[in-house]
């Protein structure tokens, strides 16, 4: 009787950190970083400062919030993110910014699998200065505007 005692014991001891190992694989992983530009997440204007970065669980497994707190003060941005592969190798704790113009936006963070790239959900701000960047560009020719649309 002892031994099966001891043995659902040891049982209930690895089942128990089994379950705090799967629990804290899930919780969420930051990275602290400073950003000397302003910068939109989403369409929200985010000013430069020291921001924590976190990933939250979303939808399912693989989708994750990407959350932004400014370290020394009330800013804070969610955006949701969708995982890709990390084909350009980017270290743990990563964080990618697009430039349309001179605006910045925040493209993702490389945090937890170093095999993904949370990507984050393009806002209509950044949609709308893509579309803008393009129209001139297709406007331009030998460096020349040929057409400003309005």
């Amino acid at each position: 009787m002892k031994k099966i005692l001891n043995i659902l014991a040891v049982v209930t001891f690895i089942a128990v950190g089994l379950t705090a190992t799967a629990s804290a694989q899930r919780s969420p992983v930051s990275t602290k970083t400073k950003v000397d530009f302003d910068f939109y997440v989403g369409n929200k204007l985010m000013p430069a400062g020291e921001y924590r970065i976190r990933l939250m669980p979303a939808s399912s497994e693989s989708h994750k919030l990407i959350v932004l707190q400014k370290v020394d003060g009330d800013e804070s941005a969610i955006i949701p993110s969708v995982p890709e592969n990390n084909k350009g190798g980017l270290k743990p704790g990563s964080v990618k910014f697009n430039k349309v113009g001179d605006t910045y936006f925040l493209s993702g963070v490389q945090l937890g699998d170093e095999s993904l790239f949370q990507t984050a959900i393009k806002g209509r701000t950044e949609k709308a200065a893509t579309t803008r960047i393009a129209n001139l560009n297709a406007g331009t020719r030998n460096g020349v505007v040929t057409e400003i649309p309005n």
